[in-house]
């Protein structure tokens, strides 16, 4: 259902006739999670038994309003609908859709694995966009047990995940991402620090990203609720420095959820509850800015030579040395990318948009993409000619500085290989 500005309806917009999901499998679904395109049109995700099948293990679907009906992926029928097909159960659904419409899942594959798709035009894949063989977002070893999963996409949109872990004898908040070749923990090198510092049983958790890219997470625990955030070196508290502030409001009791979101300022606001089933809203102190200021040093040395004449002279000769220890400036790049065509031909058309930091120079911008295995390129459209290796393509404006907000545009035809008539 959604508000319409005076009643709540259903995806018609009139009145709640149609506010089921004409679903076909088990009929057993749980665990739904929604997320709204660009048009403000509902994607759904849930868990449920396959059709026709016995009550075994469950499998994630997924569901798109179209402006007239509840289609798959494909935007034709409700055939495709089923995501996975394994012999595990998959639950807990989370949902997002990325800046180009494309919707992704992370989702509980059995007890102790979480996995991700994406759809690429064709089928669902890995983050890599090729295949399935990192599926797996988490690799380390020691962790035992996981909890339902919540789904993040940044500002490139690749995908992020929080989850509650066990590790040893005790239950964690948990944060691994998506690097571009492989899933890693906050400091973008293996899973090593894949949990958060924490000294009590934690039972939900959820996650925001900042204005900087920097994930922020709060989670309820047998000791209260707690928050932390990454400075791009380390965890801490809401005033930036250490952990010792890391428990907001102790209690007793465990909770079973805890949601987190971040004002334009970066402050955070959680809403949680405490095993009551009563839900309260805390709105934690603002968090400092992070400023990024350059602050030269200056050595001068002046010298002095006195000649004895009728009228003496002066000559001062300063020598200054300038020593800058500038910290770079977080900037952002977003990407998006668009595929069209398809249907009854075997051409598709990608668009690649690569949309500078709305408020900086950038230098040397570069954009690399990989083809599914069931395309190959055919030719450019618009842009820079791309450097082809395989599946690998590679585009490169010829270095020079991008001004801010400037739009580079690439454009090409790729091919699906062996298409059956």
């Amino acid at each position: 259902m959604w508000w319409n500005g005076s009643s709540w309806v259903d995806v018609n917009g009139s009145d709640i006739l149609q506010i089921s999901v004409p679903i076909t499998q088990g009929g057993d679904a749980e665990d739904v999670s929604l997320a709204l395109d660009n048009s403000s049109r509902p994607n759904l995700a849930w868990s449920d038994y396959p059709e026709n099948m016995t009550y075994t293990v469950k499998d994630i679907f997924y569901y798109k309003w179209n402006g007239s009906d509840w289609v798959d992926f494909t935007g034709s029928g409700r055939a495709a609908g089923r995501v996975t097909d394994n012999t595990l159960n998959c639950t807990k659904p989370s949902l997002k859709l990325d800046s180009s419409g494309i919707p992704h899942i992370s989702y509980l594959y059995g007890d102790s694995k979480i996995r991700y798709l994406r759809q690429n035009a064709l089928s669902w894949v890995d983050a890599s966009g090729i295949g399935t063989s990192h599926i797996d977002a988490i690799v380390n070893a020691s962790v035992t047990a996981v909890l339902k999963p919540e789904l993040h996409l940044d500002n490139l949109d690749f995908p992020s995940m929080s989850f509650p872990c066990t590790i040893g004898a005790l239950s964690y908040p948990c944060f691994v991402k998506w690097n571009g070749t492989q899933w890693v923990d906050v400091d973008g090198t293996g899973q090593g620090q894949i949990n958060l510092p924490s000294s009590s049983n934690v039972a939900a958790v959820s996650m925001a990203y900042d204005t900087y890219g920097n994930p922020n997470i709060a989670w309820v625990a047998s000791d209260g609720l707690h928050f932390l955030k990454w400075n791009t070196s380390a965890w801490v508290d809401s005033d930036g420095i250490g952990t010792e502030s890391a428990v907001i409001l102790s209690y007793s009791n465990n909770g079973n959820k805890a949601s987190l979101d971040l004002n334009a300022n970066n402050s955070p606001a959680v809403a949680w509850d405490n095993g009551n089933m009563d839900y309260f809203l805390e709105n934690i102190c603002g968090s400092p800015t992070n400023t990024y200021t350059i602050s030269p040093t200056f050595t001068i040395s002046p010298t002095s030579t006195l000649i004895p004449t009728a009228s003496p002279t002066g000559s001062i000769s300063p020598t200054g040395t300038i020593t800058a220890s500038p910290t770079p400036a977080p900037v952002q790049v977003k990407l998006t990318k668009k595929a069209s065509g398809g249907d009854g031909t075997a051409e598709v058309i990608y668009t690649i948009h690569a949309i500078n930091d709305p408020d900086r120079n950038v230098y040397n911008i570069t954009v690399w993409d990989t083809l599914p295995d069931q395309l190959e390129y055919e030719d450019s459209i618009s842009g820079p000619i791309p450097s082809v290796s395989g599946q690998y393509l590679f585009w490169d404006w010829g270095g020079g500085v991008v001004t801010p907000g400037q739009d580079l545009v690439v454009a090409f035809k790729a091919r699906i290989r062996n298409q059956t008539p």
